[in-house]
């Protein structure tokens, strides 16, 4: 037990759930409300109440932990830092704010990095309804790629972990990978029995989310990159047909690719993801 705080389930349930249903008008928190008392109920978060209305969860995922706020006021973040730099000596603690058209980024920033959050990285979102396949009508796309397999999981899991960031990637534990495979979103490409690609989408009620794409450095020459790539997006539109949802993807604002996309004038939606992590502060 961590001593900056009393954890979720000694104190009233009740009462924390009654201040989450009543949605404090500050949250980096977009789960709804009976998911949030999933957590809860499973122990798979940590949640503190501190000055009786405000509301703290720290959500281990991926070897390290997720920070969110339920608050009336950003300033009311500093009533954490106890609590964060327990946390911070445990594994890294991070914190995502997702805003539209940089709304309240400032006001958020002058609450946390007197406290000790330091940026990590931003990320674009892009949004896409129509097809961009450079068709070739002497490629069969639907051949190039095909749904992983559970047998699949661990090799995708070690590429992962191996190519990408946890702190600020949006990696799949190993549960919600074998869940999504099971969903038919996850696509892969193999040569001589190895995975050379692989793309994971995440399929809600209204949207389909690209969450991770990777093509081994070997393989993305060009002409090689554009067959897979429109190979992929020959899928995404299979799985959005008919169902009116809208295909989004987030971009990395320093990677080469969002640059590329940028100088073609590809449009973003307005929202962007912050991310900044805990270094502590004396």
């Amino acid at each position: 037990m961590l001593k900056a705080g009393v954890r979720m389930s000694e104190q009233n349930l009740e009462s924390i759930k009654k201040i989450l249903s009543s949605r404090p008008p500050k949250t980096n928190c977009f789960l709804f409300f009976n998911e949030i008392c999933e957590l809860m109920d499973t122990h798979k978060a940590d949640f503190y109440l501190k000055d009786e209305n405000s509301v703290f969860m720290f959500l281990n995922t991926n070897g390290y932990f997720k920070f969110y706020y339920f608050i009336n006021n950003f300033k009311d973040i500093a009533l954490a830092k106890p609590l964060l730099d327990e946390y911070h000596k445990i594994n890294d603690v991070s914190l995502d704010f997702i805003t539209k058209n940089d709304r309240f980024l400032e006001e958020l920033k002058e609450a946390i990095y007197p406290i000790g959050f330091k940026f990590y990285a931003e990320f674009a979102r892009f949004s896409d309804t129509k097809s961009s396949i450079l068709v070739d009508n002497n490629i069969d796309y639907f051949k190039l790629l095909k749904f992983a397999e559970p047998s699949d999981a661990e090799e995708i899991l070690e590429i992962m972990h191996s190519e990408f960031d946890k702190l600020k990637d949006d990696m799949t534990t190993r549960d919600e990978l074998l869940k999504l495979i099971e969903n038919g979103t996850v696509l892969i490409k193999k040569e001589l029995g190895k995975i050379i690609y692989i793309n994971i989408y995440q399929l809600t009620q209204n949207a389909l989310y690209s969450r991770l794409a990777w093509i081994d450095k070997n393989f993305r020459k060009p002409k090689f990159a554009v067959e897979i790539y429109s190979a992929a997006d020959a899928f995404i539109q299979n799985i959005i047909k008919d169902k009116h949802i809208r295909y989004y993807y987030w971009m990395n604002k320093e990677s080469k690719v969002y640059k590329m996309s940028k100088l073609q004038n590809v449009p973003t939606d307005g929202l962007t993801n912050n991310i900044f992590i805990y270094k502590s502060k004396k």
